[in-house]
């Protein structure tokens, strides 16, 4: 594995971008504060920002260039959150980051509503996400606060044919907002069905073709994995299958984590969780069977012997 002139911190938050037209850039943040833009094409850090507080969430996106002789490559912005605040960070011009808001966030993300850019902020306190538009000369301005959770924004995933913002917190609640064409956002959704902290959502990535086909995933620390489906006669979300452990009953059926899980995701009908405790588990949308289980030693291994 490649270092980093400062990766001798450990990473708190990782992303990926993709330079057009097909370029893998890796944002990591560090427990030191520091930032570091990693490409694939050479393999090397391309650009490190040292800092002071632990990062807890990073995103980026490229803005369209305006000159014509490069239209596609563009200019890299990053947005980082952390105790002390938002930060934006322009990678091109190597400038110090711009602190956006002094309160402690959580969690950021890049989304694209009709070729526009725009930032969500989840803030700790007051529990509230902040709005933000990019222009294309990567100035940002706040557009809208969303109110409605009662405790820490912990997680937020974007659908880009629908334009829904889903949000997870630590009220246990998952909201749905929809962004529209003119830079507002309205309440769409209240999703209750989690007993503990919502930890992480994600658009469920499903194999059919149609944009109308909205799945959400949900991880707890209740210790199960919710795949939420919208009736489309009467607009109402319920979740449709469940894996780990119903009811958080300690220990659970196979493939339940003990302490929770804390991210999820999917890749073609499979559903992917990582446990509390690093564990990863895979199982099939259609009916919640268990896959696999990918799992091994969380420290340094001391001894061994053959059985």
């Amino acid at each position: 594995t490649r270092r980093s002139r400062v990766a001798t911190s450990p990473i708190t938050c990782l992303t990926t971008v993709v330079r057009p037209p097909t370029t893998t850039v890796v944002i990591t943040g560090h427990a030191n504060g520091a930032l570091s833009v990693w490409e694939d094409e050479d393999e090397e850090v391309i650009w490190v920002e040292r800092g002071e507080d632990a990062l807890r969430d990073v995103t980026g996106c490229y803005l369209p260039s305006s000159s014509s002789s490069s239209p596609n490559v563009g200019s890299l912005t990053i947005v980082t959150v952390s105790s002390t605040g938002t930060r934006h960070h322009t990678a091109s011009q190597k400038s110090p980051p711009h602190l956006l808001d002094r309160r402690t966030s959580t969690t950021c993300l890049f989304y694209t509503v009709r070729d526009k850019c725009y930032v969500a902020v989840g803030v700790a306190r007051p529990a509230v996400i902040d709005l933000y538009s990019v222009s294309d000369d990567d100035n940002i301005k706040k557009m809208a606060s969303l109110t409605g959770h009662e405790d820490w924004i912990t997680s937020l995933s974007f659908h880009p044919t629908s334009h829904y913002l889903a949000s997870g917190s630590q009220d246990c609640r998952i909201r749905l907002w929809h962004c529209h064409d003119d830079e507002t956002a309205s309440s769409e959704a209240v999703l209750i069905g989690h007993d503990d902290a919502v930890t992480d959502v994600s658009w469920y990535d499903s194999r059919a073709d149609d944009d109308d086909d909205k799945s959400l995933l949900s991880s707890s620390l209740d210790k199960s994995i919710l795949l939420w489906r919208e009736d489309h006669s009467d607009g109402v979300w319920t979740p449709t299958l469940r894996v780990g452990s119903a009811g958080g009953v300690l220990g659970g059926s196979l493939g339940s984590s003990l302490l929770g899980f804390v991210r999820v995701s999917s890749f073609r009908d499979v559903i992917v969780g990582m446990g509390y405790g690093g564990v990863i588990y895979l199982w099939q949308s259609a009916d919640g069977r268990l896959r696999d289980c990918l799992t091994g030693h969380f420290e340094g291994v001391v001894d061994m012997s053959w059985e």
